[in-house]
C-alpha cells in the first residue's frame, strides 16, 4: 500500500501529532508499505525531522494568514480549508497508486475530506482525532484518548465508518511496547523524578515546576527535567537546574521508555505521553495546558490513573509543591496509582489492527454517508 499523511507541527499545534504519525509510519513501513507527508511550513514545524527519518514530504507554502485566537483549532491549518484542501489534491495528483490518505489535524473536517475524496477516487481516508467536535467522513477513525463519554461520535460519523476508541489502540513507539512487558510492581517510593512538559512548553510549566522542586528537601531523590528545544525558557530552566546537584538537565532524549521505567513520579502535561506513561505503570501528576488535553486528563483522574492539578493558568508553585510533598509521603497512594495507570490500558492491541483493517478494506469502497 502506498499512504499519504496531512499533519503539521508549528508554535501553536506542537509536535504531538506529527511524533504519532511516525509513530504509525513506522509499523506501515515494517509490513513493506510506503509512507509519504504533506506539511504546512508553519513556524516550528518537523518536515526536516521527517525528512531525516527517511520520508519523503511535500510542502504546502506558508501563508500569510495570521493565527486568530476566536477561530481557535481553524487558524491552525494556516489557510482557508478549501484552499488547504486544493494545495493537497494537486500533490496528490502527483503520487500515483495512493490506497490511503490519513488525516490528523484539528481544523479539518468532513468538508475538507469529501473534497480529496470525490477529486481521489478511490483512495480511502483516515481520520486521528480526539475532540469529537465536528463530522468526519472517513473509512476509519482512531481516538486514542480515554472519554468517558463512550457516544461521543455517534452523530460525527457515517454508519459505515470503522472506529478504534480508546487506549488500547494508542500509537505508541516499539519501545514502549517492548518495554511494557518489563514492567514490574513498584512500591510506591519515589528515588527518581522526570518532569517533561513536550517540546515547546508556550505556557511556562517546565520553570514552574522546577522553582517549585527547589524549595522541597528532595536532596536523595534525583530529578531529570527534560527541555524541548522549543522551550522559550530553556536558559533560565539551566540556570536553576545547575545550581542543583541532584538535577539532570537533558534537551532530547532518545530512550524515553527506559527513563520512564526508571522514573517513579512523572510531572508533566496531559497530552499523548498520557498514554507512554500509562502504558509503563508511571504514577503522574498531570497539569492541562491546552484544550483538547481537559477532557482525557480528567478521565484518566477519574480512573485513578494521575493526579490532575487542573489547568496551567490556576496552577502556581504551591500548588505543585503540595501534591510533590504529599507524593514523596504517601507511597501506598503512588502504588495504588501504578497500577491504575496499568489498567487503564488494558489488553493493548496497539495500531496493528488498525492497520489489518486498512489493508482488508477494498480499495474504493465508498463511504455512505
Amino acid at each position: 500500500m502506498r499512504i499519504v499523511i496531512r499533519a503539521d507541527a508549528s508554535i501553536s499545534i506542537g509536535t504531538g501529532h506529527i511524533m504519532r504519525c511516525l509513530t504509525l509510519s513506522e509499523q506501515l513501513i515494517a509490513r513493506q508499505y510506503e509512507v509519504i507527508f504533506i506539511c504546512r511550513d508553519h513556524q516550528g514545524n518537523m518536515i526536516d525531522f521527517i525528512r531525516n527519518k527517511g520520508y519523503q514530504v511535500f510542502v504546502l507554502k506558508k501563508s500569510d494568514l495570521t493565527e486568530n485566537q476566536e477561530d481557535g483549532y481553524l487558524s491552525w491549518l494556516g489557510a482557508e480549508w478549501d484552499t488547504d484542501a486544493q494545495q493537497t489534491i494537486e500533490y496528490l495528483n502527483q503520487i500515483k497508486g495512493i490506497d490511503w490518505v490519513i488525516v490528523d489535524h484539528y481544523a479539518i473536517d468532513w468538508r475538507w475530506e469529501e473534497r480529496v475524496l470525490s477529486y481521489r477516487r478511490p483512495t480511502q481516508l483516515m481520520v486521528i482525532d480526539d475532540l469529537a467536535n465536528r463530522r468526519h467522513t472517513c473509512h476509519i477513525l482512531l481516538d486514542q484518548n480515554l472519554s468517558l463519554n463512550s457516544t461521543r461520535y455517534r452523530q460525527l460519523l457515517p454508519d459505515s465508518t470503522t472506529t478504534y476508541l480508546g487506549p488500547t489502540y494508542a500509537l505508541l513507539r516499539d519501545e514502549f511496547i517492548h518495554t511494557h512487558k518489563k514492567v514490574g510492581a513498584r512500591n510506591g517510593t519515589i528515588k527518581n523524578i522526570t518532569v517533561f512538559y513536550g517540546g515547546t512548553d508556550l505556557t511556562g510549566e517546565t520553570l514552574k515546576v522546577v522553582r517549585a522542586l527547589s524549595e522541597l528537601p528532595l536532596d536523595q531523590i534525583g530529578i531529570r527535567v527534560i527541555v524541548g528545544p522549543n522551550n522559550p525558557r530553556r536558559l533560565k530552566i539551566k540556570e536553576i537546574c545547575r545550581l542543583l546537584s541532584n538535577y539532570k538537565i537533558e534537551d532530547y532524549v532518545s530512550n524515553m521508555a527506559e527513563l520512564m521505567l526508571q522514573t517513579d513520579l512523572f510531572i508533566g502535561a496531559g497530552g499523548s505521553t498520557t498514554w507512554e506513561r500509562c502504558m509503563l505503570g508511571v504514577p503522574s501528576i498531570t497539569t492541562v495546558i491546552a484544550d483538547n488535553q481537559k477532557e482525557i486528563t480528567e478521565a484518566v483522574e477519574h480512573y485513578g490513573a494521575t493526579w490532575n492539578l487542573g489547568e496551567c493558568s490556576k496552577v502556581d508553585e504551591t500548588t505543585i509543591i503540595q501534591a510533590v510533598r504529599y507524593a514523596v509521603t504517601h507511597p501506598l497512594e503512588v502504588y495504588k496509582m501504578s497500577m491504575r495507570c496499568l489498567d487503564v490500558i488494558g489488553d493493548y492491541q496497539g495500531p496493528s489492527v488498525i492497520i489489518d483493517r486498512m489493508a482488508s478494506l477494498k480499495k474504493g469502497d465508498d463511504i455512505n454517508v
